[in-house]
């Protein structure tokens, strides 16, 4: 899957300062939608993310999404929804 930017995205979430790309290997900027409730507060974040064209027909095969979170499991919702609009990182 490639994360992409996208119309209605917030910011960039970049790697920790604390983060060794030597030790840790690299990473990348999410962009990332702040999902907000009715009063306003932040509740959580969102990205938009499309599957290769391998990621793609393994989909249309009868694949599943794999979701692996590195430490603890926080909630986390995976859905799919209309094509947003993407842009140019």
């Amino acid at each position: 899957m490639i994360a992409h930017h996208f119309e209605g995205q917030s910011f960039v979430m970049e790697a920790s300062p604390k983060h060794d790309h030597e030790r840790d290997g690299e990473v990348y900027g999410l962009p990332v939608r702040v999902e907000r409730d009715e009063a306003g507060r932040a509740w959580g974040y969102s990205s938009m993310w499309k599957p290769t064209p391998e990621e793609l027909a393994l989909l249309n095969a009868g694949g599943a999404v794999r979701v692996t979170v590195v430490g603890a499991q926080p909630p986390i919702d995976v859905g799919a929804e209309a094509a947003p609009l993407l842009v140019s990182a």
